[in-house]
């Protein structure tokens, strides 16, 4: 086994422990809150690691599929993300003091020790698990997104939805507006504007 492998291998028992699963390789999920799910994403690599932590709402997920399904359009819906907001670790772990000593996994030069995973479930659970715990609603979760651009690739399928929850039509109509054409299903078929309006039947509502 390789100094990389051996790093994987440890960091997945050690999250496996703290009841994390992993639906695929280097993506870690738990069932945290309700419908929130932790997030955690690791990569390979013989010199240096990003650990990302983040996080997604499950009934998120099951509203945009059921938009779509209702369009007709390809859907699928996966238990394993995408997350809304992401967070590189190293920026979590530099802000506390003693996890800041225990950034071992960012370039030096040299081939990544084993050890390395210590230090990075060392972080994840001091400073990634508290992040989790914090967005946990949809207030945090805006504030993240926007305020503080952690938004993911993908919250643009899932920012109707939190606009809908916070009440917010008039943004609605303004990210509506800006991307009424975009194709948002798998085969190009499906307008932003269409899959808006899926979502706000789902919640009895709609733009004027």
């Amino acid at each position: 086994m390789t100094p990389s492998q051996e790093i994987s291998k440890r960091i997945s028992e050690s999250l496996s422990e703290d009841g994390f699963r992993q639906p695929s390789r280097g993506i870690h999920v738990k069932s945290w809150s309700d419908a929130w799910r932790g997030w955690i994403g690791i990569d390979s690599g013989r010199y240096s690691l990003g650990p990302v932590v983040g996080l997604f709402n499950d009934e998120f997920l099951k509203t945009s599929s059921e938009a779509l399904k209702r369009l007709g359009a390809p859907w699928r819906y996966g238990k394993s993300g995408p997350p809304l907001i992401m967070i590189n670790l190293q920026q979590l772990a530099e802000q506390d003091a003693d996890s800041r000593e225990r950034i071992s996994w960012t370039y030096r030069g040299e081939a990544l020790e084993p050890s390395v995973a210590d230090d990075i479930v060392h972080c994840i659970r001091t400073c990634g698990y508290p992040y989790i715990q914090a967005h946990t609603n949809i207030e945090a979760l805006w504030h993240a997104a926007v305020e503080e651009k952690r938004a993911s690739h993908a919250f643009i399928m899932y920012l109707p939805i939190l606009l809908i929850r916070l009440g917010r039509l008039d943004a609605l109509r303004q990210v509506v507006d800006v991307h009424r054409e975009r194709p948002v299903s798998a085969d190009l078929s499906i307008s932003y504007k269409h899959y808006v309006d899926a979502l706000l039947s789902l919640h009895d509502g709609g733009l004027t």
